[in-house]
């Protein structure tokens, strides 16, 4: 049985909210990961309570934060050991399974949020992060850190799609929901998934039904060189009858044929 640390010198309030935090992440640890070590298992109820009561999670305030009759530095670097610890890191992934099943429940198609967030002031780190919003907040399903050079990055998209697929519940479709920063290959790839998604679109991007439909045609007929010449040829005599002759540009005749 894990120790729970001493609230005593709290207040009723904050006795009550930290109790109650405590309640909900020793029950979820219990459900997920019920063979977790009890010493690692208090030391996260340590953490917890550090950040109910000092609402800041860094190393340093999380320590400084701690409920214990040790000395600050003693506590900063018990945190330390705690987020270094590879076992820890080992069982995240059962922790984040388990928060998913708990925040998405049985929704077949639930709303999930991804978007990069600058994680340092120079923009050194990066988050991905997969968030569920509920009653007007985003709760973290599932996140990363990487640093500037993989931003947006193909391989760290895909490998993060697998990763959140793996944590859904079996059977679950959900709508990804993005900003501009996703491109065409972040759609594809949710696209092979079976999953859905609505994405913003900026700068010169847009969508155009009738030039796909008529680059899927040239496609089937050729090859995909072939066809993206037809439709770049499609579009610069669209520009020449626009620009040179003043005529207006008339989407379904320009790719009639």
């Amino acid at each position: 049985m894990a120790r729970l640390p001493s609230l005593s010198r709290l207040t009723t309030f904050e006795r009550d909210r930290t109790m109650h935090a405590l309640n909900i992440v020793q029950q979820l640890l219990r459900s997920c990961c019920p063979h977790i070590h009890t010493t690692r298992l208090t030391a996260i109820l340590a953490a917890v309570a550090a950040a109910v009561r000092g609402r800041r999670l860094t190393l340093t305030e999380l320590g400084r934060a701690l409920i214990a009759k040790a000395h600050v530095k003693h506590s900063i670097k018990r945190v330390d050991r705690l987020l270094g610890n590879r076992h820890l890191a080992a069982e995240r992934f059962d922790l984040y399974r388990a928060l998913a099943r708990r925040l998405v429940g049985a929704r077949a198609q639930p709303l999930i949020v991804v978007d990069w967030t600058d994680l340092s002031l120079d923009r050194r780190w990066q988050l991905l992060r997969a968030a569920v919003p509920i009653g007007g907040r985003a709760l973290t399903l599932y996140e990363e850190i990487h640093p500037l050079c993989r931003f947006a990055n193909l391989r760290v998209h895909r490998a993060f799609l697998a990763r959140l697929k793996g944590l859904l519940p079996e059977g679950t479709r959900p709508i990804l929901v993005t900003d501009a920063g996703f491109r065409a290959p972040w759609f594809k790839a949710v696209n092979r998934l079976g999953w859905h998604w609505i994405g913003r679109i900026r700068n010169r991007d847009y969508l155009c039904p009738q030039a796909k439909r008529f680059y899927a045609r040239k496609h089937a007929q050729t090859n995909g060189a072939v066809a993206t010449k037809a439709l770049a040829h499609k579009l610069a005599r669209a520009c020449y009858h626009t620009l040179k002759r003043g005529e207006p540009f008339d989407l379904e005749r320009c790719f009639a044929g």
